[in-house]
Formats: structure tokens, sequence, C-alpha cells
């Protein structure tokens, strides 16, 4: 993993941290470590898998283990290798208007901070996956890519007619996704929690 800061205002360096934050978030998974373990020990399967890996069953650190463990075996970011024909011209107008400044390929960030507003700065986000990371701008005002590049940046050069937003949004929304290949493949089905008995591979989104 070559991410060292995470969040847009890069606040933590560690993935426990970052783990503890979307946990207990009332906008994210809006739980407790307590409801977490109570509900993986009321499975014979965790039971057994965290006894065998971690000599102890769920707990809040062997939790934060196993996740990051997980996090640690998602592949590196792939290259954009291959640019179909359809979003070719997207890719060229991205070059031109200046969107690499501060989105450069391959991970298509510059791992930097930058004053958005007056005091606050905030990392730059990737755009990887940017279909799936709605809405979008540092304060979520923007609810589309559309919307985003209608946004006045500085590096832009002009206004962007019609055909050019949607020549970006066709470029942008093929770039390949962080996690499109893993180190190990996706398990075939999942273990048992008493009371969860429709999840499943990849949750719900």
């Amino acid at each position: 993993m070559r991410q060292r800061q995470f969040f847009h205002d890069a606040r933590t360096s560690r993935l426990d941290s970052v783990i503890r934050a979307v946990l207990i978030n009332p906008l994210e998974l809006n739980t407790t470590y307590e409801q977490v373990v109570a509900r993986l020990t009321g499975s014979p399967d965790y039971c057994r898998w965290f006894s065998q890996f971690y000599r102890q069953l769920p707990s809040e650190q062997t939790i934060n283990q196993a996740l990051i463990a997980y996090l640690h075996s998602l592949s590196p970011t792939p290259p954009v290798s291959r640019v179909r024909a359809a979003t070719r011209p997207g890719q060229v107008l991205f070059v031109q208007s200046g969107c690499p400044t501060c989105h450069p390929a391959p991970d298509y960030r510059d791992r930097h901070r930058h004053e958005v507003t007056a005091g606050r700065w905030v990392r730059t986000p990737t755009l990887r996956n940017l279909a799936l990371t709605l809405p979008y701008l540092n304060d979520g005002t923007a609810p589309t890519i559309e919307a985003v590049l209608k946004h006045p940046f500085r590096a832009r050069q002009h206004q962007l007619t019609p055909t050019e937003i949607r020549q970006l949004i066709d470029f942008l929304t093929a770039i390949p996704l962080d996690t499109s290949s893993l180190t190990q493949r996706l398990p075939l089905d999942l273990p048992d929690i008493p009371g969860a008995p429709t999840r499943r591979i990849g949750g719900t989104y």
C-alpha cells in the first residue's frame, strides 16, 4: 500500500484509526466495536478463524489486524496502459486542461494538500473509482461528475463545452479501479452470522 495519509484532510497515517472512524461514523457503518465483536463471536466460523490466526477470539485489536491484512493484500494500482478509442479525446482534453497538475497518473492524485478555502487544506483525492465515490468536491456539493466539470477551476484554460464534458466523463469513468485485481481470489461464500442470513460478497451499496 503506497498511501501514507488518509482522509481528505490527511489527519491520520494509521489504518486502525481509519477503520475506527468508518466503523463508528453515523454516516458510514454507524456501529461500535462492541456490536461487531458480539456478532462475530456468535459465528463459529469466525471464532475458529480468529483463534487460528490470532490465538484469541474477535476483539477490537484482532478485527483491526484482520482488516489491515486484507487492505495490504490488494494489488497495486493498475496502469492505464491502453486507452480505448472512444475515450482518447477525453484523455487529450484532460491533459490540455491542466488536470494532471493535481491528478497525475498512475494514481491520479499528487499526494499533496491544497488550501481549498481560507485555512482549510485537503488532500487531493484520486480520480480512480470516480463513478462510485459521489458526491464530489471537498465539501460534497457536486452531485455528479458533470457538476464538477462545470465548476470554475483555476487550472482550466477555458469553459468546457457540452461535448468536451461528455468526452471527459467518458475518460474519467474508464480509468481502471484500484481494486480491479486482488492477490487472493474472492471467497465463494461467507461465514454464517446469526441475525444476518442475507449477506452477500461485496456488500450492498
